[in-house]
């Protein structure tokens, strides 16, 4: 057992934009297409959170993002027990070898699949790994995150594009022009794992999100639909309010609550509609240091 536990409380939770339950076959609505894996590895001490958003326009990619996080929490954990230890970090090998395993099980699901395995591979990841001297965000792709309350945006290529991890592989090989223009607005080497490492002293919060935040960061200060005396608070919030770890759920059920997409009659006898503020999926992981005593 790990003599190390990473002391911080978690909250976390995922919501289906409301753009979405207005999708799918005979506008049944479509899947939550995110998915996401928050807890500390058994075997390092360290709390692991990932999301991964699968692509909307794909009709089953919420199937990529779920082997996507469960991949990739995996590898990071087995990284941060073989590589921490040594090194204080898990370095550019340990990240490559992150991505080796998210490509290999994104493989092995395309090879299982009848229908085309396109539908299912895209999505990207964002995540943290907290042990005893690091704090590392990492990802491929857009979304948001936040350390201390400082929120930083990743956004995608021009035409909404995320680099999506399966990206020049043999998977979904890019041309010479599309790869050029990927590295021009994201960087050098846009397909592989890009992170930012904090001493684990100084942090006192770390935030994660899919790009569906950006709505509910946008919706700051309106009132919930139907709930006028609850309004959206700042997103800083969701790292200093001790309403969001107070249970399991809560964080799940404000997002709900967000995107109430409801008709009701008033008082004059016609109808009140309401469009939940909502429109991509959101999910959003929070870690929060806990304090000394609590």
């Amino acid at each position: 057992m790990p003599d190390w536990t990473a002391p911080f409380a978690i909250a976390a939770g995922s919501v289906v934009g409301h753009e979405h339950v207005r999708r799918g076959p005979m506008f049944v609505g479509a899947n939550n297409q995110d998915a996401h894996i928050v807890a500390r590895s058994k075997r390092s001490g360290c709390l692991i959170g990932v999301v991964s958003d699968g692509c909307s326009s794909h009709e089953r990619s919420e199937i990529g993002a779920i082997v996507s996080a469960s991949s990739v929490w995996k590898s990071v954990s087995r990284m941060a027990v073989s590589r921490l230890s040594e090194m204080g970090e898990i370095g550019d090998a340990g990240w490559d070898s992150v991505r080796y395993d998210l490509l290999t099980s994104l493989s092995a699901m395309g090879a299982i699949l009848a229908c085309d395995p396109e539908d299912y591979i895209f999505a990207t990841v964002i995540g943290f790994v907290i042990s005893p001297e690091t704090t590392t965000v990492f990802h491929i792709g857009d979304g948001f995150y936040a350390v201390n309350g400082e929120l930083e945006r990743l956004l995608p290529a021009s035409g909404n594009r995320p680099p999506y991890p399966v990206y020049d592989t043999y998977l979904m090989p890019v041309t010479d022009e599309d790869g050029a223009e990927f590295t021009e607005q994201i960087g050098e080497n846009p397909f592989s794992f890009r992170r930012r490492t904090w001493p684990t002293s100084e942090v006192s919060s770390v935030l994660i999100a899919s790009d569906g935040f950006g709505d509910l960061v946008d919706a700051e200060g309106m009132p919930l639909p139907f709930q006028p005396s609850q309004s959206v608070p700042n997103a800083s919030s969701f790292s200093t309010d001790d309403t969001w770890y107070s249970s399991p759920h809560r964080l799940t059920h404000f997002l709900a609550a967000c995107n109430n997409d409801t008709v009701r009659l008033n008082d004059d006898g016609g109808l009140d509609r309401r469009r939940g503020l909502l429109s991509d999926d959101t999910t959003i992981v929070v870690a929060r240091r806990i304090e000394d005593g609590a």
